[in-house]
């Protein structure tokens, strides 16, 4: 069976007639992702250094917990030279320099009425733009990325019969590059995940997952590098059991959903197609 794939008119790239097979196995090829770092564990000084920090961390362990970890850790290591983390102190400034390495969380208030008056809630959350350009600009997934829309039909023995993959081989994709030839389009898929909720002291909070949809599926539906990340965090409204019963106060949970989850996104979706 054979494939065909056409481009945009202002591409000026010529059709790709290929045997179906050979464009499956190019497309499954792609989609393995890019090679592993060397040391993907920096910039912490080993990759048991990161390994154990990563547990403290999951598991919310405290200052005298921590300490308590690596005394024992350090105490039963057979060769100490893996393990140089001293304390959470030393733990703590190897975080601060991996969290340089990426945009850093930030702070948004976000109001909501009800009856009448603003509610406060504090959410925290990447700025979107700033966190499409870690990846963008990431030499490692550079290839991964599709940048041009495209079509693709495969010949049935009769015609050639259009079929879909990927996001940028939809119609709207298509049609959009068309009327904007000089546009690169960045389309997100971005989610509030209610089956994991995480506590945070007396507050409680719903994760908040993006992925950038013109990125191949092999690591865009991942969970590596380039797949799909935390971007912020939509808090949970608490129960008001002398309001929960009211269809007012159904409504202003659900706004509050939306709201408190939009917002620190609204006027930054749209640089995604610069």
């Amino acid at each position: 069976m054979i494939s065909k794939a056409c481009f945009t008119p202002h591409r000026r790239l010529p059709s790709k007639t290929q045997c179906l097979d050979k464009y499956l196995q190019s497309e499954l090829a792609r989609c393995r992702g890019p090679p592993n770092r060397e040391k993907p564990w920096e910039p912490f000084r080993t990759q048991l250094d990161f390994e154990v920090s990563e547990f403290a961390q999951e598991n919310m362990l405290n200052r005298k917990a921590t300490d308590k970890l690596i005394s024992l850790i350090r105490r039963c290591a057979v060769n100490l030279d893996n393990f140089t983390i001293q304390n959470y102190s030393d733990m703590n400034k190897q975080w601060e320099g991996a969290s340089k390495k990426c945009t850093k969380f930030q702070r948004y208030d976000v109001a909501v009425k009800y009856k009448g008056v603003d509610q406060i809630f504090e959410m925290h959350a990447q700025p979107l733009w700033d966190w499409t350009l870690d990846l963008i600009q990431d030499p490692r997934l550079a290839s991964f990325f599709i940048w041009d829309a495209q079509r693709n039909y495969k010949y049935n023995g009769v015609r050639f019969i259009h079929f879909y993959t990927e996001p940028w081989t939809a119609d709207t994709y298509w049609e959009t590059q068309v009327y904007n030839p000089d546009a690169k389009l960045c389309p997100y898929i971005i989610y509030v995940d209610k089956s994991k909720l995480s506590s945070f002291g007396t507050e409680k909070v719903y994760p908040i997952i993006a992925r950038l949809a013109n990125i191949v599926v092999g690591i865009r539906n991942g969970n590596e590098w380039g797949g799909g990340q935390v971007v912020g965090s939509l808090p949970v409204v608490k129960d008001d059991t002398a309001e929960s019963s009211k269809p007012g106060y159904v409504d202003f949970t659900n706004t509050t959903d939306t709201s408190i989850s939009a917002s620190p996104y609204v006027g930054q979706i749209h640089m995604g197609s610069r």
